[in-house]
């Protein structure tokens, strides 16, 4: 989320996510599959004394990680708003 959330500090993601980037399905595919490794993988589980996340527990830090970033395209909003209205 933060990745598009950091895309641009003006637009909404709804607006970026039309921009044609190829690195981005790229970077949150790796991000994806580090975190399946780091969490659910036992070596690498064990490497960086990890426990193992149930998928409970997994949406709710989703929940959270979107509520996180969230509030920055409320933001980007208001401002686009503002904006117009001058």
């Amino acid at each position: 989320f933060l990745t598009l959330v950091n895309r641009s500090f003006h637009y909404t993601i709804f607006q970026t996510i039309r921009y044609k980037n190829v690195l981005i399905p790229l970077i949150i595919g790796i991000t994806i599959i580090f975190i399946f490794c780091f969490v659910y993988l036992p070596f690498f589980r064990n490497l960086f004394s990890l426990v193992y996340i149930t998928p409970n527990y997994l949406l709710v830090f989703m929940w959270v990680a979107l509520v996180s970033t969230g509030w920055m395209e409320i933001l980007k909003i208001l401002r686009m708003k503002k904006v117009e209205n001058l």
